[in-house]
């Protein structure tokens, strides 16, 4: 089993805490996404999804980069512009309807994508009463790739402070 390295690799103090890299002032977003979000895990993800959806049978539409940030940016998006269901985004009444969506997706490609994203082969998977089985086996080259991105761009000071809310509380407040 793979164990996170990245608590550990900030056990000793640095000379520089903060950002790693500073971007120039006009930097928007997306190029800051990009830093921690390299060329290298976006390939794995299109590839293990066209692997993914050659191995199901589905008829093969392939999918690329630039399609599959879109689809993580729309699901991102569907976060910030809450809406009951799904299928609301793509809905024709002016109330619901979200024109961008629209414009970047159908709701049936949306929901193949949905249905077909990958990180990983799932014939390498370890069977669930096996010692070395991974809990986190499908999301693993995720982690793995953010252990190693984030630690590479920003080092937090000596002193955390984590939030009340991120802590499971049974308690009375």
């Amino acid at each position: 089993m793979v164990k996170s390295v990245f608590w550990c690799r900030f056990t000793k103090p640095f000379l520089h805490d903060g950002p790693l890299i500073v971007l120039p002032a006009d930097a928007s977003a997306k190029d800051y996404f990009n830093l921690l979000f390299p060329t290298a895990l976006w390939k794995t993800i299109v590839s293990e999804t066209n692997h993914y959806i050659q191995q199901k049978g589905k008829p093969f539409v392939e999918t690329f980069d630039a399609e599959m940030k879109a689809f993580i940016g729309l699901t991102m998006a569907m976060g910030i512009h809450r809406l009951p269901r799904i299928e609301n985004y793509w809905n024709s009444l002016w109330v619901l309807n979200i024109r961008q969506f629209t414009q970047i997706f159908t709701l049936k490609r949306y929901w193949f994508l949905w249905s077909s994203i990958h990180l990983v082969d799932n014939t390498q998977c370890v069977q669930r009463d096996h010692p070395d089985h991974d809990r986190l086996f499908k999301v693993r080259p995720l982690i793995l790739k953010l252990n190693d991105t984030f630690p590479e761009h920003y080092r937090p000071q000596q002193n955390i402070s984590v939030d009340e809310s991120m802590v499971r509380f049974k308690g009375r407040s």
